[in-house]
């Protein structure tokens, strides 16, 4: 995406409010910034152009001050330039990893960069090398990439509305882009808990459902909790209790208009 693209939706379509020049890291001389509400402590997002398939570009912009070191990237193999094969797309990110690979390694990373990414081709995820620091003290940080396998999400798909066609109608909503907006279109959303009032609260999951559905009038469902202590938990039962803290949030199947 262009920068002034970029700049247009930041500030006329989610009216975030502008960062400070001051707070700006150094390497991102010039560059529109943003500052996320107070939800989301602060956050700040940066937005830079350059061409990640670039070994010297990349490199330029990973040298950074270790205060400002990456510790997360999400790696996409499509382009801007038009569609390109799945293997095309597999054989991108397969590059791209391994430039960050070696970019962590040479600018003495304290801690690895956790790739997250998708893959087009099963065997994509097993040949990926994630980035990795320097000196084997840091083992420990290194991460196995995450991988979300779109052949298998389309083959599970496939499978359960042969298998139940009573769902395809709702499996593609969800899947596919819709022109006919009169009823909304579905997200899955992380809604905080503070939301829905069940923070400091023990409830079960089948009472938090009634609540949702009654706040979004009707309009939304939850399917699972997002625990800051336990992880992820889908779908567990009606009569499951959690005790719910800040930070917790639900994941909720919603109609938006």
């Amino acid at each position: 995406m262009e920068p002034d693209d970029f700049r247009n939706i930041m500030d006329n379509e989610l009216e975030l409010e502008k960062c400070a020049y001051g707070s700006r890291p150094p390497f991102i001389d010039g560059a529109s910034a943003w500052r996320l509400s107070e939800e989301f402590n602060s956050v700040n997002i940066f937005h830079h152009s350059i061409d990640c398939a670039d070994f010297q570009a990349m490199k330029d912009f990973f040298d950074t001050d270790s205060m400002y070191h990456y510790h997360s990237a999400i790696v996409l193999g499509s382009g801007a330039k038009g569609k390109i094969s799945g293997y095309s797309q597999d054989t991108r990110v397969l590059s791209v990893s391994l430039i960050l690979r070696h970019i962590c390694f040479q600018l003495n990373y304290d801690k690895a960069i956790h790739l997250s990414s998708e893959n087009n081709e099963d065997q994509t995820a097993e040949l990926a090398l994630a980035p990795k620091v320097k000196g084997n003290a840091h083992s420990d940080h290194e991460h196995d990439p995450d991988f979300i396998n779109t052949q298998a999400i389309t083959a599970r798909v496939l499978v359960l509305g042969l298998a139940y066609p009573q769902i395809n109608d709702a499996m593609a909503e969800l899947f596919l882009d819709g022109t006919d907006n009169t009823e909304g279109d579905p997200e899955i959303l992380l809604e905080e808990a503070p939301h829905y009032g069940l923070v400091g609260k023990k409830v079960p999951f089948g009472l938090v459902q009634n609540i949702v559905n009654y706040k979004e009038k009707g309009y939304a469902i939850t399917i699972g909790i997002s625990s800051v202590a336990k992880g992820l938990l889908l779908a567990p039962a009606p009569s499951d209790t959690h005790e719910y803290v800040s930070g917790d949030r639900l994941v909720v199947f919603k109609r938006k208009f």
